[in-house]
């Protein structure tokens, strides 16, 4: 297969993207063609560059992609719509879309056709029922859904000793993650140390803060940041999933959620599509009740109670099977692509690789039909995951 990813940016530090990234590892080692188009300008210019191997260049740049690629692969927010303007043009290519959080259920109905087909995919079964709940009628040109989970490797999050830091730790310090309930904690339990890595998406400033949180920069390897932990904090408002609950729990840390809402005015839920998994291991309170999280805190002071706990996260994370997810979700890709092949056809406004382009320049693309409007906005989620 010739398969094309579309990213918002390149990079985009958010779960949808690594998802992706991954993905994209696992295609191209069973032998297909993996390039990225980027809906915004990419730094590098039109022309783009290469992240992690991975050709990619701005989408009016890839003309010869465009034209010769066989399958499309993006997330639902913000970059679906797009793609399906782009696809409108007269590319009509199957497209692969994953949902990773709740809402923007118009999403899935802008823009939608009848000329190509769609495979839609949900983080949690949860966030399924959710969009069939708000969009009754799905467009006719999804054929098929299917519930997945984010795609991680086990040998990147395996530490080759338990961690045995001191620390509180709470990742992606914004609104949504917690940070306020984080900052209250750390003014109620003064003799306490907390880490705080700081926030990579979302609102990208901290509150004024008491002296006993370091604060820390993003790291790439999420084992830095776990050998420092000694309880990981996820006092979210939403979650889909929560992979970095995953990363700790396997490595034996207990991880304290925020309990889903049901009294919750925020249409698309709280934490339901983390908790489908979570339990029996992680430890649930009311996000705004910090009485609930100290007294957890400090119960984990006991040693017994703090190695019960680390055996049964490790013991349940385990059993979840995992680390499967990158080969299953390929075997979806590859059947719906036999089930819906493309028919190449040669086009004159590609006759070079989008690399050897004049650089600040776009490749010319296919034509839109006289009757599309033509016209892209960018932005960023305003529901932080």
């Amino acid at each position: 297969m010739r398969v094309l990813f579309f990213a918002n940016r390149m990079p985009d530090l958010c779960g949808a993207f690594l998802h992706d990234i991954d993905l994209a590892v696992e295609l191209q080692k069973r032998g297909h063609s993996v390039a990225f188009l980027t809906i915004e300008k990419p730094k590098e210019g039109y022309s783009g560059g290469f992240y992690r191997g991975f050709r990619f260049m701005h989408y009016s740049a890839g003309g010869s992609l465009l034209d010769n690629s066989e399958i499309w692969i993006c997330p639902h927010a913000p970059v679906f719509p797009h793609v399906r303007k782009v696809n409108s043009r007269g590319y009509n290519r199957p497209i692969v879309m994953t949902c990773h959080f709740d809402g923007r259920y118009s999403n899935l109905t802008a823009l939608a056709s009848d000329k190509w087909h769609e495979m839609v995919l949900f983080i949690n079964a949860t966030m399924e029922a959710s969009f069939r709940r708000n969009v009754p009628q799905f467009p006719q040109s999804i054929v098929r859904t299917g519930v997945v989970r984010p795609i991680m490797h086990e040998s990147k999050i395996a530490m080759s000793s338990p961690p045995d830091g001191d620390a509180i730790t709470l990742v992606n310090a914004n609104v949504n993650k917690g940070v306020h309930q984080f900052i209250e904690l750390a003014r109620r339990m003064p003799n306490r140390k907390f880490l705080g890595v700081k926030p990579y998406y979302g609102e990208m400033w901290l509150p004024p803060s008491p002296s006993n949180i370091e604060w820390i920069p993003f790291d790439d390897d999420v084992r830095n940041i776990l050998k420092r932990t000694r309880i990981l904090l996820m006092p979210s408002l939403y979650e889909s999933f929560g992979r970095i609950a995953v990363e700790a729990m396997y490595n034996g840390l207990p991880v304290l959620y925020s309990k889903p809402d049901p009294d919750s005015k925020i249409p698309s839920g709280t934490t339901e599509g983390m908790e489908e998994w979570i339990l029996p291991g992680g430890i649930a309170c009311a996000r705004d009740k910090p009485e609930e999280w100290m007294a957890v805190i400090e119960s984990l002071d006991d040693a017994d109670t703090y190695s019960a706990r680390q055996t049964l996260v490790k013991d349940h994370v385990r059993s979840l099977n995992l680390f499967t997810e990158a080969s299953r979700i390929s075997d979806m890709i590859e059947v719906f692509h036999r089930e819906h092949p493309v028919s190449i056809m040669p086009s004159s406004s590609s006759n070079l690789p989008p690399s050897k382009a004049e650089p600040g320049q776009p490749a010319a693309l296919r034509p839109p039909p006289a009757t599309a409007r033509i016209g892209f906005s960018s932005g960023r989620l305003r529901i932080q995951r």
